[in-house]
């Protein structure tokens, strides 16, 4: 035994290789390739994104000069921090209803709030419902789903407006309760193939200690999914607080950041050209939540989801 643990002791280090170091060189030169192209896209990106900032610091002649001159990335000459006081404080919509800064992130909030809930919880319910649960009609019903799902719904928006119209759900916060309890779509989809590959074990567990299927989903299956929710929760919050289309044409009365944004950008007298500083600036900060949600669970969002398993 000593003179195993001499032998060993006395062994010459040798630095462990790294994946890297066994690639072929035309591997490496496929990799080279594909940074290069990331980058540039990465960089394409970005362009817009620091013209924006820059311009939300210029004061409006600056601007124009710049424009002018062919040079839209000079440095402001004397930074107008102001621009972004005045998109918080001066900016107001007037059409059906006068509607302030604030006003339009209060509807952004709630609006999103409600699409997030709706738009994971439910289809959460329904996904674990088929993929859990023997009842008839089940393959059925998820063949229509699929088959919904590859039928264009481009030129239906007349007669689902007038559906809506006739529910009373036109210019009401319940349109967005009423349209989020389908229960299907993409997300559907995927949680219900995540759901179809968690083991029986987990609710026979719970069936022994005495426990009902609302204590499956609720403390077993849900605390699981949390990735699973994190990723689609960020997924649809982004999409919602981009979302002015909605807003335009069912919830005029309720105009978001998104919707009031647009309905801003239309018109020579609009803030785009009246005051083009600090409208960049009102778009800089209204892209601050989305780059701040999705910065805070990136890592959540790139990661493999995984799921455990029962010992025995």
């Amino acid at each position: 035994m000593k003179s195993a643990l001499f032998s060993l002791k006395n062994r010459p280090y040798r630095p462990r290789q790294s994946a890297n170091s066994k690639l072929s060189v035309h591997d490496r030169i496929i990799y080279i390739i594909a940074f290069i192209i990331f980058l540039i896209w990465a960089i394409l990106l970005l362009y817009p994104v620091l013209w924006l900032v820059l311009n939300s610091f210029k004061s409006e002649s600056q601007y124009y000069s710049d424009l002018f001159y062919g040079k839209p990335f000079a440095f402001p000459e004397t930074w107008e921090f102001k621009n972004w006081g005045l998109a918080f404080t001066s900016i107001s919509l007037k059409g059906l209803v006068e509607t302030n800064f604030w006003g339009m992130l209060w509807n952004s909030i709630w609006y999103c709030g409600l699409r997030v809930v709706m738009g994971v919880l439910v289809p959460m319910m329904t996904a674990y419902a088929m993929a859990k649960f023997e009842f008839k009609g089940r393959a059925l019903i998820y063949a229509f789903v699929l088959t919904s799902m590859t039928i264009p719904i481009f030129g239906t928006n007349g007669a689902a407006f007038t559906f809506y119209y006739r529910l009373g759900l036109y210019n009401n916060p319940m349109f967005v309760v009423f349209t989020g309890l389908g229960g299907f779509g993409g997300n559907f989809l995927i949680m219900y193939g995540y759901f179809k590959s968690i083991s029986s074990n987990y609710a026979e567990a719970v069936y022994i200690d005495g426990g009902n299927d609302y204590t499956v989903f609720f403390r077993i299956i849900l605390p699981m999914s949390m990735p699973l929710i994190a990723t689609f929760g960020v997924m649809t919050f982004i999409g919602s607080w981009n979302d002015s289309g909605t807003m335009l044409i069912y919830l005029p009365d309720y105009p978001t950041l998104a919707s009031g944004v647009f309905e801003l950008s239309n018109g020579n007298d609009t803030l785009r050209f009246t005051n083009p500083p600090v409208y960049f600036a009102l778009l800089a900060i209204m892209a601050i939540p989305v780059l701040a949600v999705f910065i805070a669970f990136a890592d959540q969002i790139m990661s493999n989801l995984s799921i455990g398993g029962i010992k025995g």
